[in-house]
């Protein structure tokens, strides 16, 4: 919000929305960077803790959204550059939040993968059809997909 010419006022949540819009423009290493950089903004706490209203609760869903979408586009970022424990740091983050959310489990069974952990793509599929079950769904064709190839 800009007061004056000279005074302008911003908030967190907005800091952060421009963080991830800059973070997007990037490419690989710069990108990781930008994005845990904008995730550590919005790990400073909650929107309007303590405001019950409609508005802001939808404020804060949108912006926990924002922030599952971002940790793991990082953990594919970190996937990438062969960063293993951080890319499954980041997709434990979001599983832990929004265990229903494919990307992060594809990113899990691709991980175990790639450091040889056969039982652990099975771990994290299962995991994966588990979670999704309670819900009322399966996995994805391009999840089972995945599960399928890394199983060969």
């Amino acid at each position: 919000f800009r007061l004056t010419d000279e005074v302008a006022v911003a908030s967190e949540s907005t800091r952060f929305e421009a963080a991830l819009a800059e973070a997007a423009r990037l490419q690989a290493g710069d990108r990781l960077a930008a994005t845990r950089a904008a995730l550590a903004i919005y790990a400073q706490g909650d929107y309007l803790p303590g405001a019950r209203s409609r508005w802001a609760d939808d404020r804060r869903r949108r912006l926990a959204e924002l922030a599952a979408d971002a940790r793991t586009d990082a953990a594919e970022l970190a996937f990438a550059a062969e960063r293993f424990d951080e890319a499954e740091r980041l997709a434990e983050e979001v599983l832990h939040s929004e265990p229903f959310r494919e990307a992060a489990w594809r990113v899990t069974m691709r991980i175990a993968n790639a450091l040889g952990d056969d039982d652990g793509v099975i771990r994290a599929y299962r995991a994966c059809h588990q979670a999704l079950a309670r819900v009322g769904t399966a996995p994805s064709p391009s999840t089972h997909q995945l599960f399928q190839r890394l199983r060969r």
